[in-house]
């Protein structure tokens, strides 16, 4: 008769059966323990992201899905894509939904470019120091990056194009334009890394002018542009000594009476409010006449001169010419000073525009009223023979009822339409390849303003940029 070993050893099998229980227990917490450690401290949440439409549409594609179409706005989910054709334009906001929805970073898309979302995340409590994590993939075509200020833990976002990849940790401003053999980077706030395929990287950072970086294949990176903006306080992050309200060297209270538009007509625009605000994660100025204010400003607008322009603070390229005003009696000569833009070989204006309400059709009865316009008074080389000027007027509006209002203007560019509640990035055309009668050798000024009964409008970025194009010697990573 056989004798079981449970029989025969019965001390043993206790020992084995006691230290077995006893390592199960031990993994069991360990188990615990890191599973109570990694949600605390490392699982993680979706950041909200948004694509918002701020003219046409944009072509939006989930994995394994066809491909729709995005006319308002829509929540982007991990693999998404997202595309704008030539004549769209949109932006994706980044927000921390743990945190009142604090916009982390926004990406505006310029036509004919696309990306892929493939990860948004940040930690699901605040208890560990895990960062925001963004990843972009298959971008191409002309990006706006603006990275916010006001980070709870440190911030990762990276895109990537079909040969670099590009981080952006810092607060600041940013343009990238993805070509399928490379990419153009300029900072014009805070700083940025390009990472080639073989993970050599090039730290690019502000500088003062702006350098455009051109990376391709199988060549160093180079600056290829210099671009010079000639304005000053152009994102309006200045207040005047004051209050923050107030704008430093925009000369938002000058008074307007007497002047006119290129068209000879007496500016009689209403009056509204005119204030600097920090709207949606940026400083903006803030253009309203809602019918509520008891007390008006004689107009809605703001205003920099030839002589406050950053390129004139030295005088060398200010030239003053003496004409004769005639809204006095008798009339009297004044001399006005204007800057001297000949010497750049481009040249053009770009404005960030957000109208959250108008109440006019288009832009009024004659099309001299929009919720958004700027104008640049100058003179080309017929003007400066003949003493006389000329003015370049663009506007801007959201609503339009089809044979009401107008939508151009006497001696204006042609308005354009964009959508209510949505950021656009507006560049004009390069106006030294433009004709003789659009082609300013002198600016006097540029003024943006608003018009119409009732308007809500906001203003983050003002330029004039000269692009300058260089030949330099490239650098190695």
């Amino acid at each position: 008769m056989t004798t079981s070993i449970t029989a025969r050893y019965p001390q043993r099998v206790a020992w084995a059966t006691l230290l077995t229980a006893f390592v199960t227990f031990c993994l069991l917490m360990a188990g615990i323990a890191w599973a109570i450690n990694w949600v605390l401290f490392d699982s993680t949440i979706d950041l909200r992201t948004t694509v918002k439409v701020s003219r046409g549409t944009i072509g939006y594609t989930a994995p394994n899905d066809t491909e729709r179409v995005v006319r308002d706005r829509y929540p982007v989910q991990t693999g998404d894509t997202l595309r704008t054709d030539e004549l769209s334009q949109g932006y994706i906001t980044i927000d921390d939904p743990l945190n009142d929805d604090q916009v982390l970073a926004t990406i505006q898309m310029f036509g004919g470019s696309s990306v892929i979302l493939e990860r948004a995340s940040r930690p699901r409590f605040g208890l560990g120091d895990n960062p925001y994590s963004v990843l972009l993939t298959d971008a191409f075509g002309k990006l706006d990056v603006m990275v916010s200020s006001r980070f709870e833990r440190e911030f990762r976002l990276e895109i990537r194009g079909s040969n670099y990849s590009i981080r952006l940790d810092h607060e600041g401003y940013y343009t990238l334009q993805f070509g399928i053999d490379g990419v153009n980077v300029t900072v014009q706030r805070g700083q940025a890394v390009v990472i080639n395929k073989d993970n050599e990287a090039k730290l690019i950072e502000a500088t003062e002018p702006v350098e455009k970086w051109a990376f391709r294949r199988n060549e160093a990176p180079r600056v290829a542009a210099i671009l010079i903006n000639l304005l000053d306080n152009p994102y309006f992050l200045r207040g005047a000594p004051d209050g923050d309200d107030v704008l430093d060297v925009w000369g938002c209270l000058e008074d307007r009476s007497g002047e006119t538009r290129s068209n000879d007509s007496t500016i009689t625009d209403p009056p509204g409010v005119h204030e600097r605000v920090f709207f949606q994660d940026r400083f903006t100025l803030h253009l309203r006449r809602t019918g509520s204010e008891p007390v008006y400003p004689h107009y809605s607008g703001c205003k920099q001169p030839a002589d406050r322009f950053v390129v004139a603070s030295d005088s060398s390229n200010i030239v003053t010419i003496t004409t004769v005003n005639q809204n006095t009696d008798p009339p009297t000569q004044i001399d006005i000073a204007y800057v001297d833009v000949s010497k750049y070989q481009h040249l053009y204006i770009r404005a960030s525009v957000y109208i959250a309400s108008q109440s006019l059709s288009g832009c009024g009865a004659a099309g001299t009223e929009c919720a958004i316009m700027i104008k640049m008074p100058f003179k080309n080389a017929g003007n400066v023979q003949a003493n006389t000027e000329s003015a370049w007027i663009q506007g801007f509006y959201t609503y339009y009822d089809e044979g009401v209002g107008q939508v151009q203007c006497l001696g204006c560019q042609n308005h354009e339409h964009i959508n209510q509640n949505s950021w656009y990035t507006f560049e004009s055309s390069d106006f030294m390849l433009a004709t003789e009668d659009l082609r300013p050798a002198l600016i006097r000024e540029i003024e943006v303003y608003a018009s119409g009964h009732l308007y809500n409008s906001y203003i983050s970025e003002l330029s004039i940029i000269a692009e300058v194009p260089v030949v330099s010697t490239s650098v190695e990573p």
